[in-house]
């Protein structure tokens, strides 16, 4: 299976090339070891969900990454795959293109 490569933050990789795990697949727990951009809009996970549920982001909009501690993941969220956010995140910052 060939991993999509798409609108992510420079230097950051898409779901499943961070730290183990395939597409689709629930993350537990995520490394949350690079400092966030100083751009990008922070939302708790819960406004991020209510956000693709409302149709406000799609995959074409950009991606997102988690965080927690202040502390960013290198594991790119896309709307689409909202499933994917680890249950220890706590906020997702947001790329728009």
């Amino acid at each position: 299976m060939s991993r999509r490569r798409g609108a992510v933050a420079p230097g950051l990789d898409c779901v499943g090339d961070a730290t183990g795990g395939n597409l689709g697949e629930r993350w537990h727990q995520s490394e949350y070891n690079v400092a966030p951009y100083d751009f990008g809009d922070l939302m708790t996970v819960d406004d991020f969900r209510t956000n693709v549920a409302t149709g406000l982001f799609i995959d074409y909009d950009g991606s997102g990454h988690p965080m927690k501690g202040g502390m960013m993941s290198r594991q790119a969220i896309y709307p689409s795959r909202v499933n994917e956010i680890p249950e220890d995140a706590t906020h997702i910052l947001w790329f728009n293109k």
